[in-house]
């Protein structure tokens, strides 16, 4: 199969196809023309081949096939009326998991929370096989974080929430994973540790919108509680 040859679609926030590409799972993420970058703006439902055609020619035939569909069923691309049954069919697959509803940082307890582009998630793919896509996303969430202050107070952490970063809009609960104790993390190899890596709906939050409420980060944070404990601790 060739790596550069996934078929995916653009929706835009009307639920209106608005671009037919291919590419590398990354490539939707990536910088196309303006209309496209705009659309994406607004909108993160994009949907993308499970696997890769076995050439770039195959992926180019499916391409323009599915551009005369949508040609010949409206000037304005608003074809495959059936598209809520999608989700449920191997052509196409959400790229990023979603889900009705949304979930606010403040709602967070006991919980540490990282934010990663689905674009990493997919890097690690070709490396980790006969998994489930939950335990593909943990193996990337849950490493290369500065734990190690977190680790020497022995914060009360059950659970890693792993959240998207800007390139999806809005921003989703990339998935979350019950932990082991802190005192079991790997300090060295900058990796939180996890119950289950293949269990990562916890609570039942996945591809819903995420709500940071006025909570400022760059990559790796904690909900309220843990917070409010440093400022508790005894000098």
């Amino acid at each position: 199969m060739a790596e550069n040859a996934y078929v995916y679609v653009l929706y835009d926030a009307q639920g209106r196809v608005s671009y037919v590409g291919i590419g590398s799972r990354q490539r939707p993420y990536e910088t196309h023309n303006d209309d496209y970058n705009e659309a994406l703006a607004f909108s993160s439902d994009v949907r993308i081949t499970p696997i890769p055609f076995d050439s770039r020619h195959d992926a180019e035939l499916a391409e323009s096939l599915l551009i005369r569909v949508l040609a010949d069923a409206g000037a304005h691309g608003v074809a495959l009326t059936n598209r809520s049954g999608m989700k449920g069919t191997s052509d196409l697959v959400p790229l990023v998991a979603q889900r009705e509803g949304s979930l606010n940082y403040r709602d967070l307890r006991k919980s540490i929370i990282v934010k990663v582009s689905p674009m990493k998630i997919d890097e690690v793919r070709d490396v980790v096989s006969g998994v489930t896509p939950d335990a593909v996303a943990a193996e990337r969430c849950r490493k290369w974080w500065r734990i190690r202050s977190v680790v020497e107070r022995g914060d009360d952490i059950r659970q890693l929430v792993a959240i998207s970063t800007s390139d999806v809009k809005p921003r989703r609960v990339l998935g979350i994973w019950e932990t082991k104790p802190v005192a079991e993390w790997d300090v060295v190899g900058k990796a939180i540790e996890l119950v289950d890596p293949s269990s990562g709906d916890v609570g039942g939050h996945q591809g819903k919108t995420f709500d940071w409420d006025g909570y400022s980060l760059q990559n790796l944070g904690y909900s309220t509680d843990i917070r409010s404990g440093w400022s508790q601790a005894p000098n």
